[in-house]
């Protein structure tokens, strides 16, 4: 049986340690995800695979938590197409919506609105529970896959 490359990071506390530094040193406005994988020394896939390691999901998850916040952040305080771009690599999605009332005595009234959601809380906040445990039983080794098992 293969194996994939050795884990860079030993245990979720080194981890940690490395992302608290970027986070630490790294000004508010260059934080992107692409500048945590160069500082961690990792490619993006291995970030995601962290994601499926026990004991460092939650710790690879803030930290994609926290990159999202600075592009919402700075969305909110000075708008750009960027920031609305790294946001949709978040899951977030750019919707325009029209809607038409009247009859035929009123005329129609149209209004359009634009906005960004986020869509994964949305799908949360609406999605019945369901339990997918089930469906992951026979992935506890994640050395074997490829980058392209793991979108980000």
């Amino acid at each position: 049986m293969t194996t994939g490359p050795a884990w860079r990071f030993e245990t979720p506390a080194a981890l940690a340690r490395a992302i608290d530094k970027y986070f630490k040193d790294i000004k508010k406005d260059d934080i992107t995800q692409s500048g945590l994988c160069l500082e961690l020394g990792v490619c993006k896939s291995t970030l995601n695979r962290y994601l499926h390691r026990p004991g460092y999901e939650d710790i690879v998850a803030m930290a994609k938590l926290r990159i999202e916040n600075a592009y919402e952040v700075a969305l909110r305080e000075k708008g750009g197409a960027g920031n609305i771009f790294a946001l949709k690599n978040f899951g977030w999605v750019d919707s325009v919506s029209h809607e038409h009332s009247g009859n035929a005595a009123n005329p129609i009234i149209t209004k359009i609105v634009r906005e960004v959601v986020n869509v994964q809380q949305l799908e949360y906040a609406h999605a019945p529970a369901v339990d997918f445990s089930d469906n992951y039983d026979n992935f506890d080794n994640f050395d074997n896959f490829d980058d392209d098992d793991f979108l980000l």
